[in-house]
């Protein structure tokens, strides 16, 4: 099965790199089992949309005129906990995973690749996290979140292929 999904992902890759696209957002993997009168078949359904990255200039920290709003202090005391307990995607709650990806602080760009990038197999993913921490880049100006993306897949930062969000060097 694994390997099946390696292949799909990758003919899918060399597709998009065929019509010059840099990316594949939006990756989405369908596995189906169908059986009867003593055979068994397997049916991959794969779908990414392909697209050209611009690169943009890197977006400043999130300050203004040197002044700091308490609430952000605050939300930047929580991630520093937050980064120092959870090492990983599974001992992260459903809140903290929330709070991750809604705060739209720089601070947790690695945690959000860590999990794009851990291999946890088809069966054992932690989906609700998962897709709670992809929405991380929907809660960025546009411009920073493409920054992020594009400068993650030059840095070679984005490894694992099969994941939501799928970048990738021509």
């Amino acid at each position: 099965m694994q390997e099946m999904y390696k292949r799909v992902t990758e003919t899918l890759k060399q597709r998009a790199q065929a019509i010059r696209a840099d990316a594949i957002i939006g990756l989405s993997v369908d596995i189906d089992e169908i059986s009867g009168k003593g055979s068994q078949m397997f049916m991959i359904t794969v779908v990414g949309t392909p697209v050209h990255l611009k690169e943009v200039a890197r977006v400043p920290m999130e300050k203004q005129d040197d002044l700091l709003d308490g609430e952000l202090i605050q939300q930047k005391v929580r991630a520093d906990i937050i980064l120092e307990n959870y090492k990983s995607v599974e001992s992260i709650n459903k809140d903290t995973a929330e709070f991750i990806a809604t705060s739209g602080l720089r601070e947790f760009v690695p945690l959000v690749f860590k999990a794009m990038n851990e291999d946890y197999g088809i069966e054992q993913t932690p989906k609700d996290k998962l897709e709670m921490l992809f929405r991380y880049f929907d809660y960025l100006p546009n411009e920073q979140a493409v920054a992020i993306l594009y400068n993650a897949s030059l840095e070679g930062n984005l490894t694992n292929t099969d994941k939501k969000v799928l970048i990738f060097k021509v």
